[in-house]
């Protein structure tokens, strides 16, 4: 039997170097006891770790005394440990190296470890290997996660990157510093779309909402060459892609689908169709789904040559993560909406999902639409970082071929808020800033 990856040396020479110079710690701070091997090494790491918590001195008689008021000093084998850790250490000068081995160790164990549940998953032969190959993604990712160390960065450093940033953002005033949307004055609110933020586009039915969430992905793949993953809930993969040939080709979506196109517009569309075949747009169209198949999903799209944006038409057709016979909509949506906003952390991608609006809105004069507007839960306007309201002012004629829409970004955690005047062209499902009187 192969025993697993660990070095107790370098354990040691850590633990040894932290006794003998408390500069040392620096290198130790993101190891935890569990990452050391030898149960020894973990009782020791443990009272050091606590010390170090409180702000005390770190040295042999200090670790002593904290290893008994822990009950800790059987398990480390008597305090006749800590002269041997210092004597295996000559000196400090190798803190970093050590604590390189065993954070490469650590992982290794724990993708061991992960292996063996993997493999416990598959031989319970669950009935639905959808949801076995999720649990067997999500321990792969808990390794990586916690490989991940997260570490301090001094102010020189902040203050250099966060000048460039400026000076970056300066020579380019006006462009979006995330994923574009490809509508100015919006990029100009928000920035464009960040990482790991959750973005609401919400609107009562057939006011666009599934058209603007493709002219999106339609710029940020073809005009910013990002990759961009669209879950249909609601459309089929044919649909999309009609809708797609008409924005990129500018010719009338209803003769498309008629075939009545020669000349001119077929020469149009061949040429929408070849900046198309290159675009990295990936379309799922699943009629169900739930935030964990989407972001299994997700993670494999984004593992295999990255991924800059995700896309979901729309939130009120998913599923939640777990279903109860007691559980209702509303904390339905909230499940669906705290996974969204999960994934989209997890993933460090920005995730624009689509939500339907209540009848509310109609019945206010102007028709303009409130947060509270947003259907089923709160808990969607909660987890969100960007809150956008698509709306046709009332009054207005139905059918024309280019509609005045408004477009309120009504939450923006990071930034500020305001109203946008857009042309909607009926034909090309696209939208565009309007122009004004």
């Amino acid at each position: 039997m192969r025993n697993p990856p660990k070095s107790t040396e370098a354990e040691a020479g850590l633990i040894g170097s932290c006794l003998i110079d408390e500069n040392a710690l620096s290198f130790g701070s993101d190891i935890s006891p569990d990452d050391l091997s030898k149960p020894s090494h973990r009782a020791v790491w443990k009272a050091i770790k606590e010390l170090v918590a409180r702000g005390e001195v770190v040295d042999i008689l200090t670790v002593s005394e904290e290893m008994d008021r822990l009950h800790l000093t059987e398990e480390a084998g008597g305090k006749t440990v800590l002269n041997d850790l210092m004597r295996a250490t000559p000196n400090s000068a190798n803190a970093e190296q050590y604590s390189e081995i065993i954070k490469r160790t650590a992982t290794l164990r724990r993708l061991l470890d992960a292996a063996t549940r993997i493999s416990e998953i598959a031989y319970q032969n669950p009935s639905d290997a959808d949801e076995a190959l999720n649990r067997a993604e999500s321990e792969i990712y808990a390794v990586a996660r916690q490989a991940r160390r997260s570490s301090f960065a001094g102010m020189d450093t902040l203050i250099g990157e966060a000048v460039s940033r400026l000076d970056w953002i300066r020579s380019h005033r006006g462009e979006a510093r995330g994923v574009g949307s490809g509508i100015a004055s919006l990029d100009h609110i928000t920035g464009g779309w960040q990482p790991s933020d959750l973005t609401i586009l919400a609107a009562r039915p057939s006011v666009g909402k599934t058209a603007m969430a493709l002219n999106i992905a339609q710029h940020a793949a073809i005009k910013e060459g990002k990759r961009v993953a669209v879950f249909s809930l609601e459309m089929s993969k044919d649909q999309l892609i009609t809708r797609l040939m008409a924005g990129e080709s500018g010719v009338d979506i209803f003769r498309i689908r008629r075939g009545d196109v020669e000349g001119f517009d077929l020469a149009r569309i061949a040429a929408a169709v070849h900046r198309l075949e290159s675009a990295r747009i990936y379309i799922d169209d699943s009629p169900v789904a739930s935030p964990v198949d989407l972001r299994s999903k997700a993670r494999r799209l984004s593992a295999d040559g990255g991924l800059d944006l995700i896309i979901v038409d729309y939130l009120q057709l998913m599923m939640p993560t777990r279903q109860t016979k007691d559980a209702n909509r509303v904390v339905e949506t909230s499940d669906i909406s705290r996974g969204l906003k999960a994934m989209a952390r997890e993933l460090n991608i920005p995730v624009l999902a689509l939500s339907q609006l209540s009848r509310a809105s109609e019945n206010r004069e102007g028709g303009q639409p409130r947060l509270a507007d947003l259907r089923d839960s709160g808990a969607i306007e909660q987890d969100a970082d960007l809150v956008l309201l698509l709306w046709r002012p009332n009054g207005q004629e139905h059918g024309t071929s280019e509609e005045q829409i408004k477009l309120s970004v009504a939450k923006h955690r990071n930034g500020p808020t305001g109203e946008l005047d857009l042309t909607f062209v009926k034909a090309t499902t696209t939208f565009r800033d309007a122009i004004p009187n």
